[in-house]
């Protein structure tokens, strides 16, 4: 059961819940709900991913690296191949290669979608290199992992350290640095055929973070509706998350939505801002969620292309990432920055009350020297694309 704005929600174990734009939570309320919201096509088709036996991962080191503050760790999540689904695809795509790190330990923890001729190649030729068997047609493939970096772990080849993604149809190599916010999805070729990467730098509990993936359909011109998943950063299924998106009155790009576990409880309502990319097919998403009191929990950010009621193609990528209760004041500040797809973004931050002087003004850029980026912790897009710099 998919809704249109304005259509209620009548469960039996929920309040009516009128869906709308205008409204501070778009009409969801803060109740639980059926497993998957009682939608059949929810539930089979974001489901839980194939967990795996990786021989690093059962590593009693490793699972002691994965909780120590010291210790580095880099969740990504990949996925490559017909992302909005197309049943109508006739060219086999072979995927098969291999992922490499030059420093740490690459740790496999789930296969997305792997079919019984995919697979991953054992014995692993060492603890920084994973190969794999993968292809794809109608659908997608991928694979969800973590990079865990010791602090006194260097190598003459780059002290940063550096992923590298390597395929017969595509090969890209990032810098750990960039795996902390990764969030781009790449056309690989004419039939259509993507590849994204989502990523985030672990945070200790509770300042948890994962994944969130699923479908983006277009119902009308600049509205429609999300549904999908949400995973943990072990890339384990821990809910589901369903909303609608749209352009309110005053023109702002809005999304709403709530985010369920596997069981139907409730965890958070969303909301946030969205834009189009170099078109408007695809763009990107940023906003935050909610508890049950209203409080801030988290944020979330991601990429979507759209499809349309029809086709049911269409989808969104994406992280999240539990707020720190030590972390922001409420202090705020407004910067101006490159977003997704050189628009140029402005945000509206939480900062930590000492990333200023106390001489400095209120609004400042990315570029100023006096501001830390890594210090603004909970940003949301305030208005759409800008042209230049500053107020």
């Amino acid at each position: 059961m998919h809704l249109r704005i304005g259509e209620k929600i009548n469960n039996d174990n929920t309040q009516a819940q009128v869906l709308n734009l205008e409204d501070e939570f778009g009409g969801y309320k803060a109740t639980d709900e059926a497993a998957g919201f009682g939608d059949r096509e929810i539930l089979d088709e974001f489901g839980e991913d194939q967990e795996v036996a990786d021989l690093f991962s059962q590593d009693p080191q490793i699972l002691s690296d994965m909780e120590n503050p010291a210790v580095d760790v880099y969740f990504l999540r990949i996925t490559w191949g017909m992302l909005e689904g197309d049943t109508s695809a006739v060219n086999v795509i072979d995927w098969s290669g291999s992922a490499k790190i030059d420093r740490g330990t690459l740790v496999l923890l789930r296969t997305i979608r792997f079919e019984p001729k995919d697979y991953i190649h054992r014995p692993r030729p060492d603890r920084q290199t994973l190969e794999w068997t993968s292809h794809t047609k109608p659908h997608f493939d991928g694979i969800c992992m973590a990079i865990l970096v010791p602090p006194n772990e260097v190598t003459t080849v780059s002290v940063k350290g550096s992923f590298t993604f390597s395929t017969v149809p595509f090969t890209k190599t990032f810098s750990f640095s960039e795996l902390e916010s990764v969030d781009v999805v790449y056309p690989v070729d004419e039939y259509g055929n993507e590849i994204s990467f989502v990523g985030h730098k672990k945070q200790l509990v509770p300042c948890g973070g994962g994944f969130l993936e699923g479908r983006w359909i277009t119902t009308r011109p600049g509205h429609g509706k999300f549904f999908g998943k949400w995973i943990n950063g072990e890339g384990t299924l821990t809910g589901h998350l369903k909303g609608h998106w749209g352009i309110r009155k005053n023109v702002e790009k809005v999304f709403f939505g709530k985010y369920i576990s596997t069981d139907g409880e409730f965890k958070g309502l969303l909301r946030g801002r969205w834009e189009y990319g170099k078109n408007q097919g695809d763009g990107w998403f940023f906003g935050h969620w909610y508890d049950r009191h209203h409080r801030m929990a988290g944020i979330l950010r991601g990429h979507w292309k759209a499809g349309n009621e029809v086709n049911r193609k269409g989808f969104f990528h994406g992280a999240w990432r539990r707020t720190c209760p030590d972390g922001p004041s409420d202090n705020y500040v407004v910067l101006v920055s490159p977003g997704l797809f050189g628009r140029i973004i402005k945000l509206e931050c939480r900062y930590h009350k000492d990333s200023f002087p106390e001489e400095s003004p209120a609004d400042k850029t990315f570029g100023g020297a006096k501001f830390s980026k890594k210090l603004a912790l909970d940003c949301i897009v305030l208005v759409g694309p800008y042209t230049g710099q500053g107020n």
